[in-house]
């Protein structure tokens, strides 16, 4: 079937553009609804628009809906099989990683960097908790050095997401620091 798929997805590229582009707004759209029961299928929403533009070799939406899996995963582990969703939510979020280069997408890069280090904290709850406060240490100070240039100050007028994104980088890495010096 997979095979016939690939197939089907080579010859009809719009068709299946167009299909995968709907998956994707029906998936953010039941994301959006912020309801635990609905968050499983819009996952699996997701994941099959994922599948193909995985297959048609779309790597800006792939990162996009990796990092939205991430994050998704990482808002059912609040739920459910806190631990495994938790290890997807981290394997969706450095695979949007790998396809979000620092240089050529600084902002996606980072989105997905502060992603990963709020999973490594809520993990660090769970087991190893140094180890995955520093992990989430070192994926927020990522967030915070790329988001930084683009931090122009604390007024309102100037708040963009991208300060905004430095900013709660920022507290995030004070409050993991303070974590850590809190344990020794």
């Amino acid at each position: 079937m997979r095979n016939r798929l690939k197939m089907d997805i080579k010859s009809n590229t719009d068709v299946f553009l167009l299909k995968a582009n709907s998956l994707c707004k029906n998936g953010n759209d039941l994301l959006n609804q912020q309801d635990d029961a609905v968050l499983k299928k819009a996952v699996r929403v997701l994941e099959e628009a994922l599948d193909i533009f995985v297959q048609l070799e779309c790597h800006g939406r792939c990162s996009e809906i990796f990092n939205t899996l991430g994050a998704a995963y990482c808002a059912m582990a609040e739920c459910e099989n806190t631990e495994d969703n938790l290890k997807k939510s981290i394997e969706y979020l450095k695979e949007a990683i790998a396809l979000n280069d620092c240089n050529e997408f600084p902002i996606y890069h980072a989105i997905s960097q502060y992603n990963l280090g709020n999973t490594y904290r809520f993990l660090s709850e769970l087991y190893d908790k140094d180890i995955n406060l520093k992990k989430a240490l070192e994926a927020y100070k990522i967030a915070s050095k790329v988001t930084s240039k683009y931090y122009y100050g604390p007024t309102w007028e100037e708040q963009t997401f991208d300060t905004r994104l430095y900013e709660i980088s920022q507290e995030a890495i004070k409050e993991i620091k303070e974590m850590l010096n809190k344990d020794r």
